[in-house]
């Protein structure tokens, strides 16, 4: 899809859990985005550095990345549990970024957010841990419901949650 999007003259981004592919000719910016900030795999690497016997020299540590098209990725920052719980603020962040710039630009656009939080391990933000009583799952469920829900005006380009 974002390459027919890309052809059409639309202005395309992806934010989070990519997961089909990892290597040059498989990044989302080889496939038709422009732009690409997330985790190439699973959400579970977030855990591989806090178990038992993991060792870096063998397996370096999953990274959240950025990437432009025709460009390689770059390593912004370890993905582990201390980052797990704040990457889907972040994604937010940047997709309501990116769509305040095309508005403001009158460029259409594309983007698409696959949000981590649906996944394994269920690690709230911050803000939402212990909040409902009933472990992580629950929390992190509390805090999409508060996070992932924002009301835009692109045209004043003020967003508010």
């Amino acid at each position: 899809m974002p390459e027919l999007f890309k052809e059409a003259g639309y202005a395309t981004a992806m934010y989070g859990k990519w997961h089909i592919g990892d290597q040059p000719g498989r990044y989302p910016t080889d496939q038709g985005f422009d732009e690409w900030y997330g985790i190439a795999n699973t959400t579970d690497e977030a855990q591989y550095t806090s178990q038992f016997g993991y060792d870096p020299n063998v397996l370096e540590p999953p990274q959240i990345q950025f990437a432009t098209r025709s460009e390689l990725p770059e390593d912004v920052k370890e993905y582990n549990l201390e980052t797990r719980p704040l990457i889907d603020r972040e994604l937010t962040e940047r997709t309501i970024a990116f769509m305040t710039e095309q508005t403001k630009a009158e460029q259409p656009f594309f983007i698409y957010v696959p949000f981590t939080q649906s996944h394994l391990p269920p690690v709230a933000h911050p803000d939402f841990q212990g909040s409902t009583g009933n472990g992580g799952w629950a929390d992190m469920v509390a805090a999409g419901g508060g996070d992932d829900v924002v009301y835009l005006d692109l045209r004043g380009s003020s967003a508010e949650n």
